[in-house]
């Protein structure tokens, strides 16, 4: 049963990718390589090109949408999502945004009833800001395999900075791939999952990743009172601080989450003359969460009822000298353009 259901919602994932790389009118060689790829990942199923064209020509006979709108009934959050995240990969895979793929994608989402914000709808935004050309390169999970793309980027594209905006084990090897392509490092900048000492490391170390800027929603290293108390207390009892705390970009951002959980609670506690707070009193307590910083480890964030994430705050670490180091401190970047791609899924709510 659990193989059917598996089976089941990946021909739904390849209706979905299959709708959007056919939108402009043909199926190119990248984008049928990718659905087969994300097809075999969720299936264990390799699709040949042929089925893929037959999945296109099945498509064009019916009303996909109407299909979509009524499979919304019954398919599940997590299924509906990777549709749209495989659909997304499609409509980045020859390294071009068709206005009819693009479309295409936003009106599956709408029937679905799921939301199509992505990254790279703020990215087209800040491209038309501030003036500059945007390229996109799918690399489908688990990332493991991006030699092709980068030779794309290195050798044709040939761009002044790249964005990498990966997770897992994907990071480590884009270092490697990018520096191997002789693509400096100083023109990359990670997203806060490929900027972790584990990615570098993994990579082949701080010495070969000289320059890579990576973005950090928390402190990084060891540098701070909080961290040194908790040093300071496993000293007390003898022991020696976990080796986790080593890994300072993984580790200071598991004491930001609890320590805004603990200044959740004292401020409910607080509100209520010192009574054991319900659990709608701890979220109002975090929703007044204001200038708590722990010392520098968490960013001067004001969480309230409209904005849980608390002002999208980051810092810029660069890899120098064998290790992170701050290149710039706390900021907001572009929080109008955020906030407008969030008000527009919420007004669909």
């Amino acid at each position: 049963m659990a193989d059917r259901a598996a089976h089941a919602d990946a021909d739904w994932i390849l209706k979905a990718m299959v709708a959007v790389a056919a939108a402009d009118g043909r199926l190119d060689t990248q984008e049928v390589g990718l659905i087969q790829q994300v097809y075999k990942d969720q299936s264990g199923r390799t699709l040949t090109a042929d089925e893929v064209a037959r999945a296109a020509e099945a498509n064009a006979k019916g009303d996909v949408l109407a299909e979509f709108a009524a499979a919304a009934k019954v398919l599940d959050k997590a299924t509906k999502e990777e549709m749209i995240r495989a659909a997304y990969l499609v409509l980045l895979a020859d390294a071009r945004i068709a206005g009819e793929e693009r479309k295409k994608l936003k009106d599956i989402a709408a029937a679905l009833q799921v939301s199509e914000i992505h990254f790279g709808a703020i990215l087209e935004d800040l491209a038309k800001i501030e003036g500059f050309e945007l390229r996109t390169f799918a690399v489908p999970a688990p990332g493991l395999e991006m030699g092709a793309q980068v030779l794309d980027i290195t050798g044709r594209y040939k761009p002044d900075f790249v964005i990498t905006h990966l997770f897992g084990r994907a990071p480590s090897v884009s270092i490697k791939e990018l520096k191997g392509k002789g693509f400096p490092l100083s023109k990359v900048v990670a997203f806060v999952w490929g900027s972790a000492e584990a990615d570098v490391i993994a990579a082949g170390g701080m010495g070969m990743a000289e320059g890579y800027n990576t973005i950090q929603f928390a402190g990084v290293g060891k540098d701070f009172p909080v961290l040194k108390e908790i040093e300071a207390m496993y000293k007390a009892q003898g022991k020696a601080a976990p080796k986790e705390m080593d890994s300072t970009v993984y580790y200071n951002r598991g004491v930001l989450n609890a320590a805004l959980h603990v200044e959740a609670v004292r401020n409910a506690i607080k509100a209520k003359g010192g009574a054991a707070p319900t659990p709608e009193e701890v979220k109002k307590g975090m929703e007044a969460i204001k200038g708590f910083t722990l010392g520098g480890l968490v960013p001067p964030m004001e969480l309230t009822p409209a904005d849980h994430e608390g002002g999208g705050w980051v810092q810029i670490w660069t890899v120098k000298g064998g290790k992170l180091v701050k290149v710039k401190d706390w900021f907001q970047g572009y929080r109008p353009v955020i906030e407008k791609h969030l008000a527009a899924e919420a007004s669909k709510s």
